[in-house]
């Protein structure tokens, strides 16, 4: 988890209102890959606890797991990896 309340809403925040192309990254169940990439012109508001999309969409914000600029480097990311592969909160 991230260190602090509020981070993810931070990063999400300032995606939001400054970048012009890219994507967030959420936990999906029921995909192949179990994330889903949801480009930034989709996202119509960011609250404290969600992001809604333009079609009426409400996704929580505990699912976002990164946020990617237009060429595909992440600009944050809520897990870090370790040396040996496994995940670090």
């Amino acid at each position: 988890m991230p260190g602090r309340r509020g981070e993810i809403h931070e990063a999400v925040a300032r995606f939001f209102h400054t970048s012009s192309t890219g994507y967030i990254v959420i936990a999906e169940r029921g995909t192949a890959t179990g994330v889903k990439r949801i480009p930034r012109e989709r996202i119509a508001r960011v609250t404290r606890s969600h992001l809604v999309l333009e079609d009426g969409t409400v996704i929580p914000l505990h699912r976002v797991i990164a946020i990617e600029d237009g060429e595909g480097g992440t600009i944050w990311q809520r897990y870090k990896s370790s040396k040996d592969g496994e995940r670090e909160a």
